[in-house]
């Protein structure tokens, strides 16, 4: 499982205020120094998992603390340490299994606590549940002494298991002691000459210390740092002895770290896996390096290598010596700092070991997978490499994860440095992890990570959702709907997470569609969201916290379990249905969950002391009962087993478990009769349908395993995952293995029956198994496997491994990968004056139907892919996945051609195949410019000897519509067939633009087909790069193009005065046309061909803009003259040269009391039902003032009480403005701009007060 971090964290204090004693809480927020112990902060954390309570032990500079870990988080018990003047603790570790904590201090004290658990507590408020107060005795207490009696250097760890502990000193001594503080012995394993000999090739001398230190109980191995950097990892042999004196004699060592660049670091801190499958190894560069140790010190059988010959155990362990695999965890590549980050300080493996949290001495705390994906971070990203989606094109931005590394990511938060951040005297005003980690731990589940930080005096709890391992590839369990491009409204939840007191839904953002100011069609929705369904209180109380859940088939029910009892979501009802006899709730403790079908819960269990029901007790047994009534008289099977099972799958019916003995046991399972009005099941008939024990390679640990049918309906497969990552595949009729592959961490693979398979996948495709690991995901196909093993998936690049997105699950309602990364909220708290911190998980949605076309389409299959392609034509991200198909076939058209000798402006067999599939389709024209846009120019020749003419697909856009898809084929049609054929196009769509008043669009088109010399210049230089598709640095919608041919003196807005963009001024009005659009265009050739298309298309907006002007459509003709502001003089200047060819022109500039009174009229009624235009009037009453249609602009002025343009015309058109006052006196619907009228008539001093 993998583990997302939700909502807000909570703070908690180490003491109170009483116990502070009035200290200044300005002191309590800094930094501690050598020696000062009025400081407090966290030395060390421990959270038991193997006690009766579920306990957090806290060891600070001077006390040890006992604190729940349950729902409330409460101080239990305390402890001050008896510390002489001066000193204080320095390294603690705590012992679940015997209550223990040993501590040493810095001066060399050692102590070792028992924590005892004592009465209820009782509290002012009532409690989720009764608490126990905490009693901390002192067992033991004495003074650090190494064997050469000196003990000043200090203590580097405390490092041991549930039978004994070590005092590990810089100079490499190891003090054994058992957790009652007796000395076992003393030893150093330096001291071995062969150690010694191997050590002094990486530098390694007598004068060299341990720096850091840290022991794995689960494969007895030892890992020391040393001073110069380097790493040693040492084999511990005997088994009475966590430290024996003979450690290290044997040859059981290896160095396996080495700094490979001085600025690297060195070691600084040391974690292993809880498994022992890895070594964390943090460095003063901020970075952490993950050792693979799965076969260090491999030996042939078991590891006991005690009362064995020495010289046969060197040998097995120098031919198992080899080098070690190791993967670099960095945020470098996320554009951090290293010297802004500090050393890595702390490490911490969440319980199962999927998950390691990195804490840094400076700033930061991140999470990580074992793969490298970064799945939380505190700190916001300034960019991201593309180096790290491992060689994906960097043009590959629009069908990849919205997390790609390609896309930047927007800062939340301000760039002040933490160390100028002020505090107050509740909260740092930093947020989590800005002020540097000192320490953390994960709860016994996994639900919670405490984090405390350098400097303060609280520590976080951080709550954190997990995601089971399910297997099954989802399907909606409504029919596709091949007449609308939403997600089914089926209300169901296809995949899911499970916090400590809720479940986070996730589901298609469809779903939500209903709620209030959400509006379908909104394209800010994402396509997935994450709802949070909180369990009952009543349930929390005693079943506290969630460990189990799983999902019905049908996606509509959800079962939860705790500590005890079980509880059934219904999502499309959105209650909850939990046991209705408390005493049944309480008896049943499950271990494992699952659904037979959509209706038979079925719960593996240990139930005890269920008295006075017909709820049978058991050790280990299968429970089966109604999803509708949950409760010993439904019970409609039980099943007893021999022991509980360690890996448990339900599936399409099939009930699978594995032993701990390797015994399988597959049972399938029959509903018996019907169900009756109230939908519930009479009975059921269960049979155990195979048994078998597995053979003696796969006793190793295992992780998971499910049984599934066969793509030819014949026969079962059970597909087994180790915890290594190795799966194999075991056919269940002849009982044959086939290893598939390694380093796999989770796989999925289709659970359909005959009659749902025909609604979700073509019967004739197969649908494919998906694995995640080691580069990402891969697609298998069983018929191929059991020919050669391989996976078809290699080369794409949809599959790629996200170093920010982890997959989650598969769903086929859109052939789509689910996956979730991390969003970090920053809010500034008004109350607490500090910044609190949200964490949210946040589901993405990767369409693969492009991949799974590819395959069918390079086997030949054309016929399936097109059925394919046709059943997935109405979903959302069709189209999308239709461009991809082509972009990746036109990308890798050159390579294959070049490979296979051939001329790569040709278009090849892949290139020519996709683009015939996407010909079937409507949107296919606009497909193939879309990607057109996003590759060079270069690559063109073969996309449209495969797609057809860039002519014809822009005739064929226009005919349809798509006006800024045609206009986009301009530059396309100007690069291949020349000019002439791009401004013939483009007077073809600038009509077609303005017959439905797409303005912007009509002015872009202009600009186009009128550039000047400097343009021209700039164009040349820019063709060839490359172009991507949501570039919008320009105007319009065709932003893209016009960064080829836009000014550059004016990139965005284009406001620029009239008088400087045009040479047209009232002396130009008698000149010809074509001569002062030349001068103002300032366009020098000799061929007077070249101004027909700007020429034309100038006429053509002069015609529209006096059609506007004419018919008093004064809100378009704002939206118009917003358009062509900075364009050749715009508005004015297309009224001024082009007045004399439209009749109509002198009753706008010629002032007449009538005519402005008509224009008043139409311009009020036009503006009294404008929102959006109002803001454009000023600049539209600029442009008819500056063109000389005074009687629109003087309407416009008068409806605006624009005094200054009023008073200017009154005074030179007196006669003009008396006439016009009579007339708007006597007419009932002008009246109310007789005061406008009046008091542009009087002075301006008298005007205002008039007005007022």
């Amino acid at each position: 499982m993998v583990y997302f971090a939700y909502g807000f964290p909570s703070s908690f204090r180490l003491e109170s205020e009483a116990e502070v004693g009035g200290q200044d809480p300005e002191a309590l927020g800094k930094a501690d120094t050598p020696g000062d112990v009025s400081t407090t902060r966290l030395v060390s954390m421990g959270w038991p998992d193997k006690t009766d309570d579920d306990v957090a032990v806290l060891v600070t500079t001077r006390t040890v603390q006992v604190w729940s870990g349950g729902q409330s988080r409460v101080k239990l018990g305390e402890s001050n340490v008896p510390l002489h003047t001066g000193d204080q603790l320095a390294k603690a570790l705590c012992c679940g299994e015997k209550s223990r904590v040993a501590v040493v201090s810095e001066q060399g004290s050692l102590m070792v606590f028992e924590y005892r658990s004592g009465d209820v507590m009782e509290w002012s408020v009532e409690l989720e549940s009764p608490l126990h107060a905490y009693e901390i005795v002192l067992v033991h207490q004495e003074l650090l002494v190494q064997t050469d009696g000196a003990s000043e250097e200090g203590v580097v760890d405390i490092c041991g298991d549930g039978d004994v502990f070590a005092v590990v000193f810089p100079s490499g001594d190891f003090q054994t002691y058992d957790w009652f503080g007796r000395l076992i012995h003393r030893h150093s394993p330096l001291e071995n000459n062969s150690l010694i000999r191997y050590l002094k090739e990486f530098g390694v001398s007598a004068m060299s210390s341990i720096v850091c230190v840290d022991y794995c109980a689960a494969r007895r191995l030892v890992a020391m740092g040393f001073d110069n950097g380097i790493v040693l990892l040492v084999h511990t042999v005997l088994d009475e002895d966590m430290m024996g004196e003979n450690m290290g004699q044997r040859g059981l060592y290896k160095v396996v770290y080495v700094p490979k660049k001085k600025e690297d670091g060195g070691a600084c801190i040391l974690s292993f896996h809880p498994k022992g499958q890895y070594l964390a190894v943090g460095v003063h560069a901020a970075d952490v390096v993950l050792v693979h140790l799965a076969h260090v010190f491999e030996m042939k059988g078991d590891n006991d290598v005690s009362g064995k010959n020495v010289d046969d155990v060197m040998h097995q362990a120098i031919a198992a010596d080899v080098g070690l695999e190791s993967k670099v965890l960095s945020l470098t590549g996320w554009g951090h700092r290293r010297k802004e980050l500090g050393k890595v300080s702390s490490l911490a493996w969440s319980p199962d070991g999927k998950v390691l949290a990195v804490g840094n001495r400076i700033r930061g705390l991140t999470v990580w997978t074992t793969r490298g994906c970064k799945i939380l971070c505190t700190i916001p990203s300034t960019y991201r490499d593309t180096a790290l989606l491992g060689g994906m094109s960097p043009r590959l931005l629009e069908t990849s994860f919205s997390s790609s590394p390609n896309v930047p990511t927007p800062r939340m938060e301000s760039k002040e440095s933490p160390a100028v951040r002020k505090k107050t005297e509740d909260t740092d005003v930093g947020a989590i992890g800005d002020d540097g980690v000192v320490y953390m731990i994960w709860s016994v589940d996994g639900g919670h990570l405490l984090v405390h930080e350098a400097g303060s005096d609280v520590f976080h709890d951080l709550t954190f959702a997990h995601c089971c391992d399910s297997h099954v590839i989802r399907t909606s369990n409504a029919p596709f709907c091949r007449s609308t491009t939403r997600l089914p409204d089926s209300g169901v939840a296809n995949f899911f997470l499970i916090g400590s007191d809720r479940l986070l839904l996730i589901t298609p953002s469809a779903h939500l569609s209903s709620e209030p100011g959400r509006k379908d069609g909104e394209k800010d929705v994402p396509d997935l969201v994450v709802q949070h369904v909180r369990v009952p209180q009543q349930y929390l109380d005693t079943g506290f916290s969630l460990k189990l859940a799983s999902l019905n088939p049908s996606g509509t029910d959800i079962v939860v379990s705790g500590s005890q009892g079980a509880c059934v979501y219904h999502v499309l009802q959105k209650k909850w249905r939990v046991f209705g006899d408390v005493t049944q709730d309480k008896a049943i403790h499950a271990w494992h969950l699952g659904w037979i079908h959509d209706d038979i819960l079925v719960i593996c269990a240990t139930v005890q002391g269920a008295r006075n029901s017909r709820l049978p007790n058991s050790k280990a047994a299968l429970y089966y009962f109604p999803k509708h009534y949950l409760d010993a008289s439904s019970l409609l099977g039980f099943t007893e087993l021999d022991d509980i099972p360690i890996l448990f799958d339900c599936s399409n019916g099939r009930l699978s478990l594995l032993f701990k003995s390797g015994k399988v046991q597959v049972m399938n399972h029959r509903v018996e009769s019907t169900r009756d009005h109230q939908n519930n099941v009479h009975s059921l008939d269960v049979e155990v349908e195979y048994e078998f024990e597995t053979e003696e390679r796969l006793r190793t640990p295992l992780q998971s395993m499910t049984v599934m049918n066969k793509s030819n309906n014949h026969g079962l497969w059970c597909v087994i995952l180790s915890e290594s990552g190795d799966l194999w595949c075991l056919d269940l009729e002849t009982k044959e293995y086939i290893a598939l592959a390694d380093n796999i961490d989770y796989f999925w693979v289709p659970h359909l029956c005959d009659e749902k398979r025909q609604d979700v996948f073509p019967r004739n495709i197969e649908i494919p198994w998906w694995t995640y690991g080691e580069g990402g995901m891969k697609l298998w196909f069983d018929t191929q496997m059991l020919d050669s093993g391989e996976h078809f998936s290699d080369g794409d690049p949809e599959l790629g491994f996200d170093p920010e997105v982890l997959p989650i699950g598969v769903s086929l309602e859109e052939v789509s990968i689910v996956g979730l990364m991390h969003r970090v909220h920053r809010k500034y708290t008004y109350f607490s004056g500090g910044v609190s911190t949200e964490f949210t998980p946040l589901p993405e949605s990767q369409p693969v139907l492009a991949c799974m076309l590819r395959r069918l389409l390079r086997k030949d299959r054309f016929k399936d892919a097109l059925a394919l392609a046709d059943m997935y034509s109405h979903r959302p991200h069709f189209s999308r996945s239709l461009e991809w198909l082509l972009f990746t076939a036109l990308d890798a058209n050159e390579n294959q051609q070049i490979k296979n000798g051939l001329d790569k402006n040709d278009a090849g067999s892949d290139l020519l195949k996709s683009a015939e599939l996407l010909s079937h389709f409507p949107q296919s024209a606009e497909l193939v410019v879309s990607v057109a846009r996003k590759t060079e120019a270069e690559l063109w020749p073969p996309l449209f000897q495969a797609s057809g003419s860039p002519i014809t697909l822009s005739e064929n856009l226009l005919r349809d519509g798509a006006l800024e898809n045609a206009a986009c084929c301009l530059l396309i049609i100007n690069e291949v067939f020349g000019q002439s054929e791009a401004s013939s196009m483009a007077l073809k769509i600038l009509k077609s633009a303005l017959s439905v008043s797409q303005y912007t669009l009509s002015a872009d088109l202009l600009r186009f087909l009128a550039p000047d010399q400097d343009i021209e210049a700039h164009q040349e230089t820019t063709r060839k790069s490359n172009v991507q598709a949501n570039s919008d640095k320009g105007p319009g919608y065709l932003g893209w193009l016009w960064q080829l041919v836009a000014p550059t003196e004016a990139p965005t807005g284009n406001k620029m005065p009239i008088e400087n963009s045009t040479g047209i001024d009232d002396t130009t009005e008698d000149i010809g046309m074509e001569r002062t659009l030349h001068e103002s265009w300032k366009i020098s050739t000799d061929d007077p061909k070249y101004l027909d298309p700007p020429i034309d298309a100038w006429r053509t907006l002069a015609r529209q803009a006096w059609r506007l002007l004419d018919s008093g459509n004064i809100k378009e003709l704002a939206v118009f003259d917003k358009a062509m502001k900075g364009l050749f003089g715009g508005l004015s200047a297309l009224f001024k040269t082009t007045k004399s060819l439209h009749p109509t022109s002198l009753g706008h500039t010629t002032p007449s009391s009538s005519m402005i009174a008509s224009a008043l009229f139409v311009v009020s009624n036009e503006l009294a039902s404008a929102q959006n235009e109002l803001e454009l009037i000023p600049d539209l009453l600029q442009s008819l003032l500056d063109s000389g249609n005074i009687n629109y602009a003087i309407a416009l002025a008068i409806v605006a009480n624009e005094h200054a343009v009023t008073t200017k015309f009154c005074a030179e058109n007196k006669k003009v403005w008396e006439s016009l006052a009579t007339l708007i006196a006597n007419d009932v619907h002008l009246c109310a701009f007789t005061s406008v009228l009046q008091s542009a008539a009087l002075p301006h001093s008298l005007a205002r007060t008039f007005t007022i």
